[in-house]
């Protein structure tokens, strides 16, 4: 996957998670804020590899 993607996926995954956090009034152990940002963190730990493979 391209990186300018999924940088753009990781920024539309980290609005979600905010309004998410917003709409549950601060809660972050509500279960759709916590499956959000376990999907956030997933697509940061790809961009992360990719980074990181590119570098050998």
């Amino acid at each position: 996957m391209e990186l300018q993607s999924l940088q753009e996926r990781i920024e539309a995954a980290r609005k979600k998670l905010h309004v998410l956090t917003e709409k549950h009034n601060g809660q972050l152990c509500h279960p759709y804020v916590i499956r959000q940002s376990v999907r956030l963190d997933k697509l940061i730990n790809e961009y992360n590899q990719l980074c990181n493979n590119r570098k050998f």
